[in-house]
Order: C-alpha cells, then sequence, then structure tokens
C-alpha cells in the first residue's frame, strides 16, 4: 500500500470520488538539489482531480504559491496528515490560504502527505478513525482481542532469551522426576523446546509427565510441538489453574513450572499450599521494549492492559492516566497492579 493510498483511508479522505475528482495524481515535494530546473507542471497539475504531495512539509508555501499563481483557488480544501496508519498519526484540516499557519500552530513534523482538492470535504463524513472509539491494546497476544472501536496496538513488553541457560538446562536435563509439567504461557513453551533442542533432546524425555496449561494460546503453543495438555482450566488464569489442581491429588507430587522473570508467585505459591513441590527456574526475560513512541493520551478512549509489567511499564514511559479514559484489565493480578500504580480507580 502506497503512503497516499495509507494516508487517505486512515483519515477518511478517498482519493477520488465521482462528483469531486476522476484523477489523482502523485507529486514529489522535493526534487533533487542539482536540478536547475523544475520538472513538475504546477500549471498542469492545477487542473487535476486531486493532487498527492510526497516530502512537502518545508517547500509547501513555495509549492502554494505556484499552484495559486496558475489558477488554483484559495479555498481549495488541504489536509496534512503525519505518520500516515501510524499510532502516532496525526492530521491538519485547512484550504491554501490558511493551511500553512494551521500546520505551524499545531506543530507537525515529517513524514507527512499532503491532500489537496475537493476530496478532502469527504473527510468530515468518513473519518472512521476519529469517529469511533480508540483502544490502546498494550499486550502482545493482538490476535485474540477484537474490540468494537479502533484498535491501536503498543505492546509495553518484550520477551527475550536468558543471558545464561545454565540452571534451566540442568533442571531439564532430570526431568525424569517430575510428575507435572507447568506452563503459564505460550513463551515459555518456546523457550523450553528450544532448550530441549539445544542440549540435543526431545519430547520423550516427558514420557510419563503430565502437563497442564494456563489457557488456549498455551495450549495451542503445545499442539504445534506435538503434545497435548492434560489439564486446561476453563478459567484462563493462575486462578483457573489452581481451581483445576485442587481437583487432583498433589500431596508429593513434583511439579516443574518454567516461568518469566517477573512472574507473579501466586501460583506457585498456591501449589505449594496444595501439597505439592514446586522447582521454578526462569525461562525468559520481560523487558520493556526501547524506542517507544511519544503518545498523546488524550487522543485514546480507553487503555486495555493484559500483564502487570505492561502497567508498570506504560507508568513509567507515560506517566498517570487522564482520568477521562477508560482503563480495563485482563486478570486479577494486572488489575491490583494497576491499582498499585494508580493506573485504575
Amino acid at each position: 500500500m502506497t503512503a497516499a493510498s495509507a494516508a487517505g483511508a486512515f483519515s477518511g479522505i478517498p482519493l477520488t470520488d465521482r462528483r469531486y475528482a476522476s484523477s489523482c495524481v502523485l507529486v514529489t515535494g522535493h526534487e533533487g538539489p542539482g536540478k536547475e530546473k523544475s520538472a513538475v507542471d504546477w500549471k498542469y497539475l492545477a487542473h487535476c482531480g486531486t493532487i498527492v504531495l510526497y516530502m512537502a512539509l518545508e517547500n509547501l508555501s513555495k509549492i502554494i504559491k505556484e499552484l495559486l499563481s496558475v489558477g488554483k483557488p484559495q479555498d481549495t480544501p488541504c489536509a496534512v496528515i503525519a505518520n500516515a496508519g501510524l499510532l502516532t498519526q496525526s492530521r491538519v484540516i485547512g484550504t491554501l490560504r490558511d493551511i500553512v499557519l494551521k500546520i505551524k500552530k499545531q506543530k507537525l513534523k515529517p513524514p507527512v502527505i499532503i491532500i489537496i482538492g475537493e476530496v478532502v470535504k469527504l473527510e468530515r463524513k468518513f473519518n472512521w478513525l476519529e469517529k469511533n472509539r480508540k483502544i490502546l491494546f498494550t499486550g502482545l497476544s493482538q490476535e485474540r482481542f477484537f474490540l468494537k472501536g479502533n484498535y491501536l496496538h503498543l505492546p509495553l513488553i518484550r520477551i527475550a532469551p536468558l543471558y545464561d541457560y545454565g540452571e534451566f538446562d540442568t533442571h531439564l536435563k532430570n526431568l525424569k522426576g517430575f510428575d507435572w509439567l507447568v506452563f503459564t504461557s505460550r513463551y515459555g513453551v518456546k523457550y523450553f523446546f528450544e532448550r530441549l533442542k539445544t542440549i540435543e533432546l526431545d519430547s520423550r524425555v516427558l514420557k510419563g509427565i503430565q502437563i497442564a496449561a494456563i489457557g488456549n494460546s498455551t495450549e495451542n503453543a503445545l499442539f504445534e510441538c506435538g503434545i497435548r495438555a492434560d489439564l486446561v482450566p476453563k478459567k484462563e488464569s493462575s486462578i483457573g489453574l489452581l481451581e483445576g489442581f485442587k481437583r487432583l491429588d498433589l500431596n508429593n507430587k513434583k511439579i516443574f513450572l518454567p516461568r518469566s522473570d517477573l512472574s507473579d508467585k501466586g501460583l506457585e505459591l498456591g501449589l505449594r499450599k496444595l501439597g505439592a513441590r514446586i522447582i521454578a527456574p526462569v525461562a525468559y526475560r520481560n523487558v520493556m521494549p526501547e524506542n517507544l513512541p511519544d503518545l498523546d493520551l488524550e487522543d485514546f478512549d480507553e487503555i486495555l492492559f493484559t500483564s502487570p509489567s505492561g502497567v508498570r511499564n506504560f507508568v513509567k514511559r507515560y506517566g498517570p492516566i487522564p482520568g477521562r479514559i477508560k482503563v480495563n484489565c485482563i486478570g486479577g493480578v494486572t488489575r491490583k497492579e494497576a491499582k498499585r500504580c494508580r493506573a485504575l480507580d
């Protein structure tokens, strides 16, 4: 998809319309500095239906003068879309008469796409991004959440391997003594089987061991590795797992629980109360992503958190959440952390 198409689609501006524009022309607004004469025929372009300018922000005043000098009306609608199609998209709507001043007031920065023509007037009718609720989703599993409104994805956690798997690999070589293997995320599954392969073992070491998965995503990750889980709770949470294990005899059973470096200890403590012996080595790291973009929180109506670390990283990067924004949390542990960080009333 071209940047022009993305800018039009994400701002509700069709580049052509049977009433206003039967044609559309894409033009560079920044020609090579070595050119003695411009290759752009502004007199011809002034009569095209829609003009889309690339790389034209710095030269926009000059371009507008060129268009006006060859007969383009001052009241021709103009839209400037910055970061088209991205989480940080913003836009300014005006006319050739006032668009430069509006851009300066809003302090718009490149990259931008500039759309000139009567089709810009349709933005008021078709701008679905502005009309619908904007929901910022901060988790990793975007395919699992289809929500009403505009769904904007900004993962606030990043999964990374350990620097040293010495301890973890030692446990893998001694799995024969375990009764249960409990996975609390698909990433635990990923790194468990990657390490098995690295130390030249395979799923045959799981013979006789029962396996639990915290939910459907983890269950599917296991199935992709050729393993069917023996226990998957209906309630996808640590509480759901504990409820499932309460119906079983865990007294003196040995459980292997691969986890992240930031995992909540509630499941481990709950299993110990049921009489189990727990080995819970770290299998992967949960880190804050680098280069998170600047956000104007006022652009959002709702924020959805899926993990305590996502909450902490959000508050660390963006500060307190404006009171008018609705905050939703997946799971009781995440909700508790959101209240602790004052991200949730």
